[in-house]
């Protein structure tokens, strides 16, 4: 994992060294205009350059120029390895950020399977109760009904009985009248009998 301080460090190299190499041109281009123009300010006084400043001079714009190709050499490989650092940290902030989508997918889908199996199991123990509560009134009305059947047979047994007895009442009143009317009629028959003797 690329981290942020490596890029950090590798552009505190690279503007080091652009600096550095800025101050090469700078004082080389300063020289360059004492070998032009032959003289240097010593002090407040402009003077003629000597033969050995010269010399000396021209040296240190060698060696600077040697210096400076050598630190664009190093600037150059820092701006290549700065830059793949960068994009090697830009392919890594990519995938862990498509990581991260992935992980909040899966979470959402985790959350909506749960959510979706709590409804489930709301809408199933709703259904429980309502399937309750609807054997409890069948069973009642299924009660109400029996007892009212069972009343209502009660009743129609019990007006047969009082039909039934009233029936047999009745026929027994009947044969109580007939055997009033036959002693009734004996008597006067044998009354009529005992007249005529």
């Amino acid at each position: 994992m690329i981290h942020t301080n490596k890029i950090t460090a590798a552009e505190k190299t690279r503007s080091a060294l652009e600096a550095e190499i800025q101050k090469l041109d700078t004082d080389d281009k300063l020289d360059a205009e004492k070998l032009r123009y032959g003289w240097i300010r010593d002090a407040t006084t402009p003077r003629t350059l000597t033969e050995e400043e010269r010399a000396k001079i021209a040296t240190a714009r060698v060696h600077r120029a040697a210096t400076r190709r050598i630190k664009i050499v190093w600037l150059n490989r820092t701006r290549n390895v700065l830059e793949e650092l960068k994009s090697v940290l830009k392919q890594q902030q990519e995938e862990e950020s498509a990581r991260r989508n992935q992980q909040d997918a899966e979470m959402q889908r985790q959350w909506d399977e749960e959510m979706q199996r709590q409804w489930d199991e709301a809408v199933k123990r709703r259904q429980a109760r309502q399937e309750t509560e609807r054997q409890k009134q069948q069973k009642k009305s299924d009660e109400a009904a029996a007892r009212w059947r069972r009343e209502w047979h009660e009743f129609l047994a019990q007006q047969d009985r009082r039909e039934k007895a009233w029936e047999r009442a009745k026929e027994e009143a009947e044969e109580e009248a007939r055997k009033q009317r036959e002693q009734k009629l004996a008597k006067e028959k044998l009354d009529l009998e005992r007249a005529a003797e």
